[in-house]
């Protein structure tokens, strides 16, 4: 009995150490649907979401630069377009699809939704 106890206090201990180490220092790492928990983009930190197939990008910050991307081309393709600069559209809209792509081919609509949520809320505009 005593052997159990002392068993499952060493393992809660470990798996409190585990989940504190998920948000030391200046990374947080969040796995699918996690990024939910927040209600703004944590200050100051380097974050990374797990994408799709498990993994996690080696850029930090990557599912919001992405996002951020997706914003600004598609406030280029406007504005192109609203100057008449067809060629310039096509341009920007010719990247805008390949970030809209990566970042639904690698990130969980969830995910990506929360992080529009969250650049929403810090008051982001794009360029």
């Amino acid at each position: 009995m005593r052997k159990s106890i002392a068993y499952v206090l060493c393992l809660s201990v470990v798996f409190m150490f585990l989940v504190s180490m998920s948000e030391a220092g200046d990374k947080v790492y969040l796995k699918k649907g996690e990024l939910e928990k927040y209600n703004s983009l944590p200050s100051g930190k380097e974050l990374y979401v797990m994408k799709k197939n498990g993994s996690y990008d080696d850029r930090a910050n990557d599912l919001e630069e992405l996002c951020k991307d997706y914003l600004y081309y598609r406030n280029k393709i406007l504005k192109y377009a609203k100057a008449g600069d067809n060629q310039g559209a096509a341009k920007a809209r010719s990247s805008f699809n390949q970030v809209n792509s990566t970042m639904s081919l690698e990130y969980t609509e969830k995910d990506i939704q929360q992080m529009f949520t969250l650049i929403e809320k810090s008051g982001y505009k794009a360029p």
